[in-house]
């Protein structure tokens, strides 16, 4: 499962904000004379895992990893809450998850977070709500990146955000491919979350924050798509060594990855027409789980061509050429891996 592997949103490098600060917003709930609560259900066992483990900035390999938990701050402002009025969760949210983190919210999210809270953030009813205490994402994130690390030479080094979020994506990069987020309010960590889906996540998220987009000084394009999501899958297949076949590393099932081998050469010609479009609605067919290139094929048929072409530069040049698949544009990549697909032969 995957929606929106690469979250284009401008990034600014952010300052965790401080333990006096969460203090100091704790504190301001109980000195506004909120009476004692009982919290909706599900939330006791939250508050008391974040009070048990209160940081909300944490690190991992000498401060490569930085992990900002802004979920403990929305979990704070919930339980604290409980029993005041919408008003009173809007102003603490505001103050203690939207202030310290603006510019990823605006980002992320886009204007209106008081608006959002209103009408969207339902935290007590959501499914998802236990899911940031059942692992430690900080070890799941160092975990993949030192495992980059060990398969490519390069360091992966990225600050992360965990959120409950608009759910826009599950797990995905900001667009200067050093930031990261995880929205636990996505689909796909509601009740059949699976620990070991995100880790093979994460091995498709890490390759894009070793990417990177200084190879791709242009606008985004559908060819820039196709090469990004299709390259980190194709090191995704690397990273599980043998685990996953060629279906399950995209996420397809064998009918859906036997239907696009078979029509893999009409996919290529409509892409080929289409590789410099800019628009958000063509990229969409190519990305979005939601989306279709053909209406009888699959989705997310942007991450099937660009693992083929991957595939096909790689078997051009070399085991040893897997780092330039994290440093040359997609226009080289392309260029330079002979990639052309042929109508299957015509049945006798």
């Amino acid at each position: 499962m995957r929606f929106l592997a690469v979250i284009r949103i401008l990034f600014w490098s952010l300052w965790p904000p401080s333990r006096s600060f969460v203090v100091g917003a704790v504190l301001m709930g109980s000195a506004c004379g909120s009476p004692p609560h009982v919290p909706p259900e599900g939330l006791p066992e939250l508050f008391e895992a974040v009070e048990a483990a209160p940081a909300l900035h944490e690190t991992a390999m000498d401060g490569c990893i930085q992990v900002h938990n802004v979920w403990k701050a929305q979990v704070r402002a919930v339980h604290l809450t409980a029993r005041g009025s919408i008003g009173d969760r809007v102003a603490m949210l505001r103050d203690s998850v939207y202030a310290p983190y603006s510019e990823f919210w605006d980002g992320y999210l886009g204007p209106g977070f008081d608006r959002w809270v209103r009408r969207h953030f339902d935290f007590a009813g959501h499914p998802a709500r236990t899911n940031p205490i059942r692992t430690s994402f900080l070890a799941l994130i160092a975990d993949a990146t030192a495992r980059a690390e060990e398969i490519t030479g390069l360091r992966g080094c990225a600050k992360w955000y965990l959120v409950y979020g608009p759910g826009y994506a599950n797990m995905g990069g900001l667009s200067d491919g050093r930031g990261m987020l995880v929205d636990f309010f996505a689909p796909g960590y509601d009740g059949d979350f699976s620990i070991e889906d995100m880790r093979q996540l994460a091995s498709h998220e890490v390759a894009h924050v070793l990417r990177g987009h200084a190879s791709e000084p242009e606008a985004w394009t559908v060819l820039n798509v196709i090469v990004s999501e299709g390259m980190a899958d194709y090191f995704k297949k690397i990273y599980w060594d043998g685990e996953l076949n060629d279906a399950e590393v995209l996420g397809y099932s064998e009918s859906e990855w036997d239907w696009t081998v078979a029509h893999e050469s009409e996919l290529w010609r409509i892409a080929r027409g289409q590789l410099e479009d800019t628009s958000r609605a063509v990229i969409d067919q190519y990305q979005r789980s939601d989306r279709r290139l053909h209406p009888e094929g699959p989705p997310r048929v942007g991450y099937f061509l660009g693992f083929r072409i991957s595939e096909a530069y790689m078997a051009r040049h070399g085991p040893d050429a897997l780092v330039n698949l994290f440093q040359l544009s997609a226009r080289k990549i392309l260029d330079d891996s002979g990639y052309s697909p042929q109508p299957p032969s015509a049945a006798p």
